[in-house]
């Protein structure tokens, strides 16, 4: 197969699915029990880190560091939450996945395509965090 390509996904429901099902069969996407809470809090976590991080940066962290800033991290906390609330998602419809390509193929394919609960721009919002 050739490489995931998610804009063709959006455009091409066939091509979609036919990932859908290689990721499937390839057991990167699996059935699996609904730990989709796990995934919320996990969320949550990484978002209340990455806050409390920003704020300390407005005075602590110039004071103990000097110049050294930790934006990095920030980036990154933010990153995990995105894809943890992806992984929520489809864990709520009964799956796990190992990897970035096989949970957005999933998204598009269940909340674009069948269930139309997501926008093409809310796609994009989660194919940019996660590339």
């Amino acid at each position: 197969m050739k490489k995931p390509d998610w804009r063709e996904w959006i455009e091409d429901k066939g091509a979609c699915q036919e990932w859908l099902n290689h990721y499937l069969k390839t057991k990167v996407l699996r059935p699996s029990k609904d730990e989709a809470k796990l995934h919320l809090k996990k969320t949550d976590h990484n978002l209340n880190i990455a806050n409390w991080l920003v704020e300390k940066h407005q005075e602590e962290i110039p004071k103990l560091f000097g110049k050294e800033a930790f934006y990095d991290w920030v980036i990154t906390m933010h990153y995990y939450s995105i894809y943890h609330a992806a992984l929520a998602l489809v864990s709520r419809e009964g799956y796990a996945s190992k990897g970035h390509s096989p949970t957005l193929c999933f998204l598009i394919y269940h909340h674009y395509h069948l269930q139309k609960k997501l926008k093409e721009e809310e796609i994009e919002l989660i194919a940019h965090s996660l590339e």
